[in-house]
């Protein structure tokens, strides 16, 4: 049941009509299994092992040496939200939807390392990624030569490399222009935004397995 809300974004009603139950034993089950899938999260989101080089880097002469060092990509996302009523206006995103920013990186295997999740949709991606790192127990890194590629919304701090401003750095700005990028400056974006790709792929999976992450259903809060 819980995988027919989350996968097929059905609601609770349909799926009392699908399994022919009630709509009271349906909510209990699909609350207990959410909440054991969120325990279970803290244990396969986490940082990866970080011995040896990404094979993604080590074999690719774009990448190596120049960010030997990356050991993935952060990012923030919008994913759809619920919330009371007061607390709307403070979570309406883009075209007056009701978002959460979601803060996330993840390894060059695809796979989410970190999650950080509750921010209303209006807030800067840069404010998120602020709290996620000065909180402790939160995020951090192993060793301080290792980084994370990041956007160029990002500070630039330790273990947080960021792209050179006033620069294009987009992917498909190169494509529409038709050249190739020239100069250090140039040079360094373009292959910065490739490698930082990885999580906006990621992104683009999560929510093509999960439509609700699109569109939650509308549920009565829970006191």
């Amino acid at each position: 049941m819980f995988l027919y809300i989350v996968r097929k974004h059905f609601d609770q009603r349909s799926i009392c009509d699908r399994f022919q139950h009630s709509l009271e034993t349906v909510n209990r089950h699909v609350r207990r299994v959410m909440r054991t899938v969120a325990k279970l999260g803290k244990h396969l989101i986490r940082p990866s092992n970080n011995d040896g080089l990404p094979p993604h880097i080590k074999f690719n002469e774009k990448y190596y040496p120049w960010f030997k060092d990356c050991v993935g990509a952060i990012d923030g996302t919008h994913v759809s939200a619920w919330v009371r009523a007061e607390k709307t206006v403070s979570f309406e995103a883009r075209k007056s939807t009701v978002n959460q920013n979601i803060l996330c990186a993840c390894n060059f295997n695809m796979e989410f390392t970190f999650v950080y999740s509750g921010w209303e949709g209006t807030t800067n991606d840069s404010i998120v990624f602020l709290d996620a790192v000065t909180h402790p127990g939160q995020f951090s890194i192993a060793e301080t030569r290792q980084y994370y590629v990041v956007d160029s919304g990002f500070p630039c701090t330790a273990g947080f490399l960021p792209l050179y401003g006033g620069e294009i750095y987009h992917l498909q700005d190169y494509r529409g222009r038709g050249r190739n990028p020239t100069g250090y400056n140039e040079i360094f974006n373009y292959r910065h935004s490739s490698l930082h790709n990885v999580i906006e792929r990621c992104f683009g999976v999560l929510k093509a397995c999960f439509p609700i992450l699109k569109l939650m259903a509308r549920y009565k809060p829970v006191k």
